[in-house]
C-alpha cells in the first residue's frame, strides 16, 4: 500500500496564510495612482524633501516648509502604510511577527515585505503618496503656537542625502532657501527643548560595514542635516503624543523617569566621549507605556515614536490609533495595545541581542584583520573583571568594543591606553587585547 504523505495542520496553516498574504500584497500594488484617495488633505503643491542615509532602502519621513502671510509654517510628513491594510490583515500580521527591521552588517531583514516597500510604501520623489502630516507653528521661543494633524496625499520634490542637505545648508542657494529656513526654525525648538531640561549627547558613531567579503570602517558625524531630521521627528513625536493624551487615545508612549542622581563614576579628564558615557550612566531607561508621562531626556512632557512606520511595529499601532480617530472609527482599547506592547518588547529584544552579537562577529574579524596596528583607547568600565572582560572605548574608531582586556588589572574609568589585538576566536566571538602603553 502506498503511503500518502500530506501537510501537517501547521504547515498548512502556514502555507495558507503567505499565499493569503501574497494576495493582499497583489491587491495594495494594483491600486494605481487613479485610486488615491484624494478627498485627503492635498499637500503635493508643497516643496517636500526627503533627506536620508544614501543606503536606505526605507524613506519613510518628508519634510516642508510653508509660507503664510506673516510666519512659516512647519510640516513633517510620515508615510501612511495603514492606508493600505488593515489591523489583523496577513500584512498586519506579517510585520507584527516581525516587530523591526533587523540591521545586521552582513544581511537586512526588512519588517515589511521589500517588494512593496520600494514599489509603494517608500517616499520617492516625484511619487504621490499617502503620509501623515503634521504642522508646527512656533513661537520665538520654540514653543509651539499651533500644531494639527491630517490624513494626507504628498508629492516628494527632492530626494537628498545627508551630504547634500549638509552642502545645501552650508552654501545656502537661494533655490533651497526653505530647507535654511527649516533648520534656523528647528534651532529655536531645540534650544526650547535644553530650557526644559533635555540631555542632547552627540558625538561621532563608528559602525562596520560589510561590503561582499570586505568589512569597511566608517564614522558617521552629527551633522547639521542629521541634527535638523532628528528634531523634525522628536517634533512630530511630540504633536502626535500630546494629541492623543488629549483626547484619550491608548497608544504606546515613550516615556522616561528622572536623572539618576546616584553615580558615583569620578572623571576629571575632558575626553568628550567620556563625559558622554557618564551622562549616559545618569539616565534612567527608556521605556514603552500606554500611559503617558514624562520623557526627561527629551524635555518633553509627553513623547511618542511615530516616525518609523516601515521600520517599527510599534509606530504602526500609533498610526492605525489616529487613522481611526481622524475617520472616526473604532479604535483598539488600552488592554490591546498593552498586549502589543508587550509582544514587541520582547521580539525588540531579541532583533537587539542579534544585531549585538552580530556587529561582535564583524568587529571580531576586523580586528583579526588589523591585529599588528596599535589602537589608542579609553578604559570606561569593567564588564566582569574576574574574566578581564572591559568596555573600551577606540578613539581612532569612535565605537565602543567590550572584549578581553589583559595587562591592566588597575585601569579606571578615563585610564587612556594603547592596545594590540592579541587573539581573536570566531567562534566563540571573543576578543583579547593586551596593553602594551598605560598613558594615565
Amino acid at each position: 500500500m502506498k503511503l500518502q504523505v500530506t501537510d501537517s495542520p501547521v504547515a498548512m496553516k502556514q502555507k495558507n496564510s503567505n499565499e493569503s498574504l501574497v494576495e493582499q500584497i497583489k491587491d495594495i500594488k494594483n491600486k494605481s495612482l487613479e485610486q488615491i484617495d484624494y478627498s485627503l488633505k492635498d499637500l503635493t503643491s508643497l516643496k517636500t524633501y526627503t533627506i536620508d542615509d544614501i543606503r536606505s532602502k526605507e524613506i519613510d519621513d518628508a519634510i516642508s516648509l510653508e509660507y503664510l502671510d506673516n510666519s512659516y509654517r512647519l510640516w513633517v510628513h510620515i508615510t501612511s502604510p495603514c492606508e493600505y491594510f488593515d489591523i489583523a490583515s496577513q500584512l498586519d500580521v506579517y510585520a507584527e511577527e516581525r516587530a523591526a527591521s533587523t540591521y545586521l552588517a552582513t544581511e537586512t531583514i526588512y519588517m515589511m515585505p521589500y517588494e512593496i516597500i520600494s514599489d509603494l510604501l517608500s517616499l520617492k520623489k516625484d511619487r504621490i503618496s499617502y503620509a501623515i502630516s503634521v504642522f508646527a507653528d512656533l513661537n520665538s521661543d520654540g514653543s509651539i503656537n499651533n500644531s494639527g494633524i491630517f490624513r494626507t496625499i504628498i508629492k516628494p520634490s527632492l530626494k537628498l542625502s545627508y551630504d547634500d542637505a549638509d552642502e545645501i545648508l552650508d552654501i545656502q542657494p537661494k533655490e533651497e532657501l526653505a530647507l535654511v529656513k527649516f533648520k534656523e526654525i528647528l534651532k529655536r525648538r531645540r534650544n526650547w527643548r535644553l530650557r526644559n531640561g533635555a540631555i542632547i549627547i552627540e558625538e561621532p558613531q563608528g559602525k562596520f560595514i560589510l561590503e561582499g567579503e570586505k568589512i569597511t570602517h566608517e564614522i558617521i558625524e552629527p551633522t547639521e542635516s542629521r541634527k535638523l531630521i532628528s528634531e523634525s521627528m522628536i517634533l512630530f513625536g511630540t504633536i502626535i503624543a500630546k494629541y492623543c493624551r488629549s483626547n484619550n487615545i491608548s497608544i504606546p508612549f515613550r516615556v522616561q523617569g528622572g536623572i539618576n542622581k546616584n553615580n558615583d563614576s569620578y572623571y576629571t579628564g575632558n575626553n568628550k566621549h567620556v563625559i558622554n558615557f557618564i551622562t549616559k550612566q545618569t539616565l534612567s531607561k527608556s521605556y514603552i507605556s500606554s500611559i503617558a508621562e514624562k520623557h526627561h531626556s527629551l524635555g518633553l512632557d509627553e513623547y511618542v515614536q511615530a516616525t518609523s512606520p516601515l521600520r517599527r511595529y510599534i509606530d504602526i499601532i500609533v498610526h492605525f490609533q489616529l487613522i481611526n480617530d481622524l475617520k472616526s472609527t473604532k479604535l483598539m482599547n488600552q488592554d490591546i495595545i498593552n498586549n502589543k506592547i508587550n509582544n514587541y518588547t520582547v521580539k525588540n529584544r531579541q532583533i537587539i541581542q542579534r544585531v549585538r552579537d552580530n556587529n561582535r562577529t564583524i568587529a571580531n574579524k576586523w580586528f583579526l584583520n588589523n591585529n599588528k596596528i596599535c589602537w589608542a583607547a579609553i578604559f570606561l568600565r569593567w564588564l566582569h573583571k574576574p574574566l578581564n572582560i572591559a568596555l573600551i572605548y577606540f578613539s581612532e574608531l569612535e565605537i565602543d568594543i567590550a572584549c578581553k582586556l589583559d595587562g591592566c588589572q588597575n585601569a579606571v574609568l578615563g585610564t587612556k591606553l594603547e592596545l594590540k589585538c592579541s587573539s581573536s576566536e570566531l567562534k566563540s566571538d571573543k576578543i583579547s587585547f593586551e596593553a602594551l602603553k598605560v598613558l594615565g
